[in-house]
């Protein structure tokens, strides 16, 4: 089996935030990376990108289920 983004640090959405997430909406979180996969009901939703002070959508997998 393939993992893809194993390498990418995994940043889990609460329900709020993935709302956001599916708007293409940029997110101020706490993570360490300058790119972040983002996860919604144990599956990565986007893979965002830190711009400034917060992470823009790079990759939108929302049909991801």
């Amino acid at each position: 089996m393939t993992v893809f983004f194993d390498n990418v640090e995994h940043f889990v959405l609460n329900s709020e935030q993935y709302d956001r997430v599916r708007n293409g909406a940029a997110l101020k979180i706490k993570a360490s990376s300058n790119e972040v996969a983002l996860v919604y009901s144990g599956k990565i939703k986007a893979i965002y990108e830190k711009k400034l002070n917060v992470y823009k959508p790079q990759l939108m997998l929302l049909q991801n289920d």
